[in-house]
């Protein structure tokens, strides 16, 4: 990733921000206040980010523009900002890697990214066959 450092930069003066990094490690994070209030997650150990957006606000744009079910709808999820986006009107599968909070408000916990986690969703739910 390319890092632009601009001096005298002041986020006020721009009228959207869709996501900002912020280079700090665990658990230095709990001493910015102002995080407190903000969606953000761990991306790396050397760094976090704040992604504003509501993930399920797209989603949903993305079924009504296309005249679909939000029953048909799936999502997978492991950081907190997935939280938006898990739902009661579809189906929100949570991986076992997931944090707490997102394997809470799961209607499935799956196995970790790492060990076949969306593979074992989908076959635990029977949309694909096991091995195929």
């Amino acid at each position: 990733m390319d890092t632009e450092v601009v001096d005298g930069l002041d986020p006020r003066n721009y009228d959207q921000i869709f996501k900002v990094y912020v280079a700090c490690f665990a658990p230095e994070e709990q001493k910015l206040e102002t995080l407190k209030e903000l969606p953000w997650c761990r991306f790396h150990k050397e760094y976090l980010f704040v992604e504003p957006g509501d993930k399920s606000v797209g989603i949903k744009m993305m079924v009504d523009h296309f005249k679909g079910n939000y029953k048909d709808v799936v999502v997978f999820g492991d950081e907190k900002n997935d939280l938006s986006m898990f739902r009661d009107e579809w189906t929100s599968i949570a991986m076992g890697n997931a944090i707490d909070e997102l394997k809470e408000k799961a209607t499935y916990v799956t196995t970790p990214c790492d060990q076949d986690g969306i593979y074992n969703a989908c076959v635990h739910f029977g949309w694909i066959k096991e091995n195929d």
